[in-house]
């Protein structure tokens, strides 16, 4: 009996050396990640697309707050720093600085697809965030339209029975005082909540000389709120509201051809304040079916009112500049068929998206004044395909196929006016201009697994971004011609692993990328031999682009992390 009990202690205490140097282990260890940039959840490491995925953890560390946060943690990845109101983002070179025509790369929020970059900047400022994906590339298979380039998806922390409270607080320069916090925990056996707030003021860098006072103010209040009912192992239903109201004021022009110019300093004597409220509501239900399919539902409205003032010349006449008023909303609802039977693993499903989108401009350009609306309306479905299938324990295939159809309808109007926006002259009037767009893209990948630690891929993939009409055209030329879609034919092959016992990890990508009807944002084109002032989207041509992405992380010691993200590109 003693020595059967000196065994046993002999045992626990060797187990608990082993685990001890375990958890040493896994301490110095770079995160294993779990993603969805497929629709379902796979490790980041096993992935087989360039993605990158930083933690509640990471942004935390690095003090991500909002969207523009994000530049530097990617390779490929440029955001550039505009307004907080209106913020763009380039994958692998492609992307538009103009918010109200279609992007290039898709924003999603828990899977519900955000159309334009109005109040971009802001997201990530909420402390629910549980996890960032950019996903390089055209991702048209799985996410449809305008995501040509990549996709960016913000993913927030589901609420659990394990009650959770946390807050912070922070101060700046120009007055800066931020404030953030996060309450989360179990309501009844089977409902649990959480509430996430964020809050921020800080003081213009700017002098105004003509309006007396200090311009380019920060203020913004977002705020989410989340129900999560599970009434069994088997249904997860979860209901989300989320509110964003910001009072910035733009950043105006600062003219260096006037007496007193200087570093920011502008002469404007419009007022930079903007108005934006927005928000949504969205709800998802996954149902587990069996053990090897699940079905998931995700319906979602969402709708913002905006009003921008933009003075481009930054003095107190009106050269150059507009105040525009806009007001969106849209619905949509997807269904999704996810299964896992062994070998093969697929995601199924269909969306139907409904937006109307509405531009009031009044412009002015020396001394000459005008005003225009438009109401366009955006009706678009879509079934979509993708499995993995292993056809040995180290070779996968993936294939997937995306079909689409969109319909783009627009009335528009344009008037002289004057200083006051009153109407006078009509200059133009369009009325019911429809297009249709349909679309297939496909793509196709063989993933091979040289180690268990060792991943290579190679895949090709197409993409689109929606075409339509200027939702502010300066004249009925422009109204009245249609954008075509842009296209891409991706090429890529890549490698990921893991090294030095997961305390190395690295990825590599290469690309090709062809584009055709490529849209560009065009300055006083020529359309149809006629001259168009401004501004103008349209299919532009051809491009090429191709380079190489590196990524690597490291964990010497538990307390020490490094990263390097290195691209090069040419077009």
């Amino acid at each position: 009996m003693l020595a059967v009990l000196g065994c046993a202690g002999a045992a626990v205490a060797a187990d608990g050396r082993s685990a001890d140097v375990d958890e040493q282990a896994q301490a110095n260890q770079v995160e294993d990640i779990i993603v969805t940039a497929a629709r379902r959840e796979t490790r980041l490491q096993d992935t087989p697309q360039a993605v990158n995925a930083l933690t509640s953890e990471v942004l935390v560390a690095r003090g991500f707050r909002r969207l523009n946060d994000l530049a530097g943690v990617a390779a490929g990845v440029s955001i550039p720093n505009q307004s907080l109101g209106t913020q763009a983002i380039f994958i692998r070179g492609i992307g538009t600085t103009r918010p109200i025509g279609n992007p290039s790369v898709g924003v999603y929020i828990d899977d519900v697809y955000i159309p334009r970059s109005f109040g971009a900047g802001w997201y990530g400022s909420l402390p629910d965030i549980e996890r960032v994906e950019i996903l390089h590339g055209p991702q048209g298979t799985l996410y449809g339209q305008n995501s040509s380039a990549g996709a960016v998806k913000l993913i927030s922390r589901d609420p659990t029975d394990t009650p959770r409270v946390w807050g912070e607080v922070g101060f700046g320069n120009l007055d800066a005082r931020e404030g953030r916090a996060y309450l989360a925990g179990p309501l009844t056996d089977t409902l649990s909540g959480s509430l996430a707030v964020s809050t921020l003021r800080q003081d213009g860098p700017d002098e105004n000389v003509t309006l007396g006072r200090k311009v380019g103010a920060l203020s913004g209040d977002q705020v989410r709120a989340i129900l999560r009912w599970r009434p069994d192992d088997r249904l997860d239903v979860r209901l989300s509201g989320d509110i964003l109201r910001d009072r910035s004021e733009y950043r105006t022009a600062s003219p260096r051809n006037v007496v007193g110019a200087g570093v920011r300093r502008t002469f404007s004597d419009i007022d930079p304040q903007q108005t934006f409220d927005g928000g949504g509501v969205t709800l998802r239900a996954d149902y587990r079916l069996s053990d090897q399919l699940s079905l998931s539902s995700i319906t979602a409205w969402r709708a913002f009112e905006m009003e921008l003032p933009t003075d481009t010349d930054g003095v107190a006449t009106y050269l150059s500049g507009f105040v525009q008023r806009l007001d969106q909303d849209q619905l949509s609802q997807e269904l999704q068929l996810s299964g896992d039977f062994g070998r093969l693993s697929f995601t199924t499903g269909a969306l139907a998206y409904r937006e109307n989108f509405d531009v009031w401009r009044h412009s002015w350009s020396n001394n000459a004044f005008s005003l225009l609306e438009s109401q366009s309306d955006t009706a678009s479905y879509g079934l979509y395909a993708q499995g993995d299938y292993k056809l040995t324990e180290r070779l996968t295939a993936t294939l997937g196929l995306r079909t689409s159809f969109e319909r783009k309808e627009m009335d528009a109007a344009g008037w002289r006016s004057d200083v006051d926006a009153v109407l006078g002259i009509q200059t133009f009037e369009i009325e019911g201009l429809k297009k249709d767009y349909r679309s297939t893209v496909p793509k196709a990948a063989l993933s091979y697994r040289v180690t268990p630690e060792i991943l290579t891929y190679v895949s090709y993939a197409q993409g689109t971004t929606s075409g339509g009409f200027n939702a502010a055209p300066g004249n009925g030329t422009v109204a009245a011609i249609p954008i075509g879609q842009e296209k891409v034919s991706a090429y890529e092959a890549g490698a990921k692993g893991n090294f030095l016992g997961a305390r190395l990890q690295g990825g590599l990508a290469v690309f090709y990328n062809d584009y055709t009807d490529y849209q560009a944002s065009i300055t006083n084109p020529v359309i149809d031999g006629v001259p168009v002032t401004g501004a103008v989207i349209q299919n532009a041509g051809d491009a090429h682009i191709y380079g190489a992405e590196l990524e690597i992380a490291l964990r010497p010691t538990e307390r020490l992390d490094a990263a390097l993200s290195l691209a090069h590109m040419r077009s």
